[in-house]
């Protein structure tokens, strides 16, 4: 029951299993699981009360169990496949792209320290001993200047510190998966 209105609702976890038939790429099954099972939190460790996921993977699971589904088998791949600190569908997506191109799975949603212990920042996606960050640009981030401002101090944060920056557009993502495939090998191969 959905408190405001007191109307019967599907729970997320059966919503989720009601998409499986209808999202037509796997990888948007993904970030919606992604997306369920987030655990919200402040990056850098800032304290701030957080309301909890939506879903858990054991809901996800049942869901799956219980009747018949029509996408039954996309479920079933994508579940292994759910991480919870994917804070957006491009994320999803650029994690998925690149494990699915044979490269290794980036760290997601990492806060970045100085050696002083001072918060640099939280990267979309890391390889954390090599020092590299994967860095999804959203249209938010260029049409809002604090964020803009931000974005520009954390980058010049990690690269003077050692980091690798490989920002990611929506182009390069949607359209060109292969040029981010070929830059993050590239990145690895140099790093490695």
């Amino acid at each position: 029951i959905h408190p405001p209105s007191g109307l019967r609702v599907a729970s997320p976890a059966t919503t989720w299993a009601m998409m499986s038939g209808v999202l037509r790429h796997p990888y948007d099954l993904i970030a919606v699981g992604d997306h369920m099972i987030r655990v919200p939190r402040m990056p850098g460790g800032f304290s701030k009360t957080l309301p909890p996921p939506i879903a858990a993977i054991p809901q996800l699971e049942a869901a799956l169990y219980s009747g018949r589904r029509v996408g039954k088998p996309a479920m079933r791949a994508a579940l292994p496949r759910l991480r919870t600190g994917s804070s957006s569908r491009p994320e999803s997506w650029m994690r998925v792209t690149i494990v699915d191109a044979g490269l290794p799975e980036p760290e997601i949603d990492v806060d970045v320290y100085a050696p002083d212990g001072r918060f640099i920042g939280c990267v979309d996606g890391a390889y954390l001993r090599l020092k590299i960050a994967l860095e999804y640009e959203g249209d938010h981030h260029r049409t809002d200047p604090a964020a803009w401002n931000r974005d520009i101090q954390k980058h010049d944060d990690l690269i003077a510190h050692g980091w690798r920056v490989l920002r990611v557009t929506r182009e390069m993502l949607f359209q060109h998966p292969e040029e981010l495939v070929r830059r993050v090998a590239e990145a690895i191969r140099a790093r490695s």
